[in-house]
């Protein structure tokens, strides 16, 4: 088989283990249900995201999904590649209600690989009763993405809380990701031993007293400092799993 749509373990945050895959379309132009505010916020239009050859790649995978033969060939690609989770549109939205029962026919057709997309498309006439097909299928975990701008999403959905602070809302857990990222900000770690530094502090390196950064030598080990490893999606699974505790998600403005 060709190299296919369906990335594997080529996103830092959802991460490299455990085979995350992951399909992406371009951002804005089939997000029909964005809010200003997510539009001003998106993070799929900078980045990697934004370099020509991501973004040709996310138009040739937006032309297979209006073909016919779409599910047909993406369930073979998932059996073939194995992802254990597919992670769907960290770049754009499900554009139409048949695009959306697309993927329905795919994940009823791939038992065992757990599916997860966040979506504002609720907020767009005539796709209710596609999210709930979607959303009706074991293998799939659908959260209905909000901010304040926004209307009351339907019910029986889980919640993508998007706020402006990384302050969790009722029955939501907080991105893990966020909160480690929020946490280690200016803070360095060994990549040997993992002893850590904290930016703008002094430490004593061998005769001197030095200030932490990118490259610095450890004083405990002479090992190198680099950046705090991140939990990334595939550590966490939170999301890919039915509910438990926290049925919902909260993600700050980022």
């Amino acid at each position: 088989m060709s190299q296919g749509h369906l990335k594997v373990n080529s996103n830092s945050k959802l991460g490299r283990e455990g085979r995350v895959g992951s399909f992406n379309l371009p951002a804005v132009d089939t997000c029909p249900g964005a809010s200003e505010l997510c539009l001003s916020h998106c993070y799929a239009k900078k980045g990697n995201f934004a370099t020509r050859s991501l973004r040709v790649s996310m138009e040739r995978s937006l032309a297979f999904s209006r073909t016919t033969h779409f599910v047909e060939r993406m369930v073979a690609e998932i059996h073939f590649k194995r992802p254990s989770i597919v992670r769907l549109h960290s770049s754009g939205d499900f554009y139409s209600p048949e695009y959306a029962r697309k993927w329905a026919d795919i994940a009823a057709q791939c038992p065992g690989v757990a599916f997860c997309a966040y979506t504002r498309s609720w907020s767009m006439p005539g796709f209710n009763t596609a999210l709930r097909a979607l959303d009706s299928n074991m293998g799939f975990n659908l959260f209905l993405s909000v901010d304040e701008s926004m209307g009351t999403p339907p019910d029986g959905f889980r919640l993508a809380h998007m706020r402006p602070t990384l302050e969790r809302m009722p029955d939501s857990f907080l991105c893990p990701n966020q909160v480690q990222t929020h946490r280690n900000k200016g803070k360095f770690a060994c990549k040997v031993c993992g002893a850590r530094y904290v930016r703008g502090e002094t430490y004593q390196l061998g005769e001197k007293m030095v200030k932490p950064r990118f490259g610095s030598l450890c004083a405990v080990c002479g090992g190198k400092l680099g950046s705090i490893p991140s939990v990334t999606c595939g550590d966490c699974k939170l999301c890919y799993r039915s509910p438990g505790k926290f049925k919902h998600v909260t993600f700050a403005i980022h």
